[in-house]
């Protein structure tokens, strides 16, 4: 079937397809309908084919320039048809368009079906002949060379049929330019395979390339090539995906090379594929045999028989497999080319093995399916697996993972488990364990933190491996730690120092310290603090005139918590700062100032704090030999606060600041 017409991915309501490629400095286009109704159509009106000049040095025409290349293309009249009589691909074509029509006898649904399928051969056979001969494509009308086409200009080809009528699905388009790095297209390299005395040659198709048949060719010395189809071997639905050919011509054992060429809608020729070779080799007709498998000090030893005699020139040699049951896939142990050697030694055998032998060349090879079966003698314990893996759940489940470090010769694995160091491990269940997981439930109400777990991996005869080392689980612990204390809280000229004391518990792991204003609800984190930190925080944000509340939260582990009672303190108001804060806002920042007229210390630095809407003032940033600060870390619709504390060279330090605001 014509390829053009069959296999572009285009909508399905269309009736024409079109195509272009570049061809030196002419860009070559052809077309074809895609339905018998729309054929009979063109061939009665012609196409009519336009040129749209969409860019031009790089730079979008608007308006685009639209020009009619052809007006219309239509069937070359008979007489100049029959001038190439002698061409089958013209004559092929001619038959269909001008032979004799198919006259329906009588009415029925058969006669009617008969001479519409006839139509379709006569349809689809003309556009292969199109295919095979751009010649007999333009006379049929569906070929056009653009020999006007310049460089640096895109163009956009619109076909439709040349009549006053032309619906819109009558119109095709492509897309085409001239290019320095235009490549010839290639075909896939095939894969060959010797069968059955022939050579089956298999390449996929390439849907880039459009390639609508092929011609396979073949060599003996990877240089010079004979083509082996006169017909190229057409595309067709059945074909998209791969194509076939059977090469039955060889005689005699020897090296066969393949490659493949392509032939597009416009009958030219591709660049041809990578090659592949095979060696044609005769079939192998007998099997290997093995006559004894028998287990020594050194391992198993396998003889085999076969008639070298009559087979060496079909066998290049022996393989030997090995598997752990008869239905199981083989290892191969062994590839021997000695067709004379006829033992091998297994010096790594298994418990139970399962012994295949086959014979091979380069083409193929015979796998004898009958096993020899030997067991060998097995008193050595298996390798000591690695501990467990695993974690308690708050539900008492410990989840337990571990590795099998050979599953060739380990069969399952014996669980064992301990309260304390001190005991000696019991079983755990009283079976072996195949799966390399296991679900155990323990007692979390009990004096008892930890949990201790080992493995034994057993093999098939029994012999268990020593200990592996321990695995110690913590039991998941539901009781919260003792609350620690609020010991001190004393105001300081820096802010508010908050002193606790240490939880008696063991397994505190941090300490939350929180505040709020007394006649809030919710409470703010200050600071989380490590068991092994000091157990004090000076608190600087705390603003004079206003009363707090302080409490600290004690943490274990696994997240269970105890609440200290609550401590309240008043920071008293103090003397104004003669340290003035003022501030100006941008579209994009806030600009902070201070002065003081009267002060006599030379200033070290300037801590500055800031508040987000309705967070506790905490410090933000410092800032070193200037008066002023430019804030753009902001958020529209976000409320900020700023207060400055300064601190002098003699290490002291004022009060905090006035407070501005500013609103973004």
């Amino acid at each position: 079937m014509f390829f053009l017409a069959s296999c572009l991915s285009i909508s399905a309501q269309n009736n024409l397809n079109i195509i272009c490629k570049q061809n030196g400095n002419i860009i070559e286009l052809r077309w074809a309908p895609n339905n018998l109704n729309a054929w009979r159509y063109g061939n009665n009106f012609g196409y009519k084919l336009e040129r749209i000049t969409i860019f031009r040095n790089g730079k979008q025409l608007i308006p685009v320039e639209t020009v009619v290349l052809a007006n219309p293309l239509t069937l070359k009249p008979l007489s100049e048809w029959e001038k190439n009589a002698d061409d089958k691909y013209f004559s092929i074509a001619a038959e269909c368009i001008f032979g004799e029509k198919n006259s329906v006898s009588g009415s029925s649904p058969v006669s009617i079906y008969k001479s519409y399928q006839q139509e379709q051969n006569k349809f689809g056979f003309a556009l292969y002949s199109a295919d095979m001969n751009k010649d007999v494509a333009e006379y049929m009308g569906l070929y056009f060379a653009d020999k006007t086409v310049k460089k640096n200009e895109k163009y956009s080809y619109r076909l439709t049929f040349a009549s006053p009528d032309s619906l819109y699905c009558d119109t095709a388009r492509t897309l085409g330019e001239l290019t320095d790095f235009w490549v010839k297209p290639q075909p896939e390299k095939p894969d060959v395979f010797f069968e059955k005395n022939s050579v089956q040659v298999i390449w996929k198709n390439s849907y880039d390339n459009k390639f609508v048949g092929y011609f396979v060719e073949r060599s003996f010395d990877n240089n010079n090539f004979v083509r082996l189809n006169e017909e190229p071997i057409a595309v067709t639905k059945s074909s998209r995906k791969n194509n076939y050919y059977n090469d039955t011509t060889l005689t005699g054992s020897e090296t066969v090379y393949y490659r493949i060429v392509g032939i597009d809608s416009f009958s030219d020729e591709s660049t041809p594929s990578e090659t592949s070779g095979v060696l044609n080799s005769l079939p192998i007709t007998k099997f290997a045999e093995i006559t004894s498998a028998t287990s020594t000090p050194e391992g198993v030893k396998i003889d085999w028989k076969f008639d070298d005699e009559t087979e060496i020139a079909h066998v290049t040699g022996y393989k030997v497999y090995r598997a752990s049951s008869h239905d199981r896939v083989s290892d191969c142990l062994t590839t021997i080319t000695d067709i004379k050697q006829k033992s091998f030694v297994d010096k790594h055998s298994l418990t139970d093995n399962y012994y295949f032998i086959s014979v091979f060349n380069n083409s193929e090879e015979k796998y004898n399916p009958y096993p020899v079966y030997c067991q060998t003698i097995d008193s050595i314990p298996p390798v000591v697996p690695n501990a467990p893996q695993g974690r308690c759940d708050s539900l008492g489940r410990v989840y337990l993972t571990w590795q099998n470090p050979n599953p060739t010769d380990i069969a399952g694995f014996r669980l064992l488990r301990k309260n304390s160091e001190g005991e000696n491990y019991v079983m755990l269940v009283p079976y072996m364990l195949t799966d390399t997981f296991y679900v155990d439930t323990i007692n979390l109400n009990t004096l008892s933190r930890n949990i201790y777990y080992s493995l034994k991996s057993v093999d098939s005869r029994g012999n268990q491996s020593e200990l592996s080392s321990d695995l110690r689980v913590q039991r998941y612990d539901k009781i919260a730690p003792q609350p620690s204390m609020i010991s001190n809280l004393e105001l300081n000229k820096n802010g508010v120092l908050v002193s606790w004391n240490k939880s008696v518990s063991k397994d505190v792991e941090s300490y939350l310290l929180l505040r709020k204003l007394s006649k809030s609800l919710n409470f703010d984190t200050l600071k989380i603090i490590s068991s092994e930190e000091k157990l004090s925080y000076l608190d600087k944000t705390a603003e004079p005139g206003l009363e707090y509340n302080y409490q600290i939260v004690t943490k274990d582990g696994f997240g269970n918590c105890s609440v200290s009672k609550q401590k309240t303190l008043e920071v008293p108001n103090l003397k104004e700062t003669e340290w003035q804060l003022k501030n100006t806002k941008t579209l994009s920042s806030i600009t902070l100032k201070w002065s003081n007229k009267s002060e006599t210390k030379q200033v070290d630095k300037v801590l500055i704090y800031r508040k987000i809407d309705d967070t506790p003032l905490h410090y933000y940033t410092v800032v070193k030999n200037a008066n002023e600060f430019v804030d753009k870390n902001l958020v529209i619709g976000k409320k900020y606060s700023y207060r400055i504390r300064v601190v002098y060279t003699d290490a002291t330090e004022t009060q905090l600041s006035n407070e501005v605001k500013a609103e973004m």
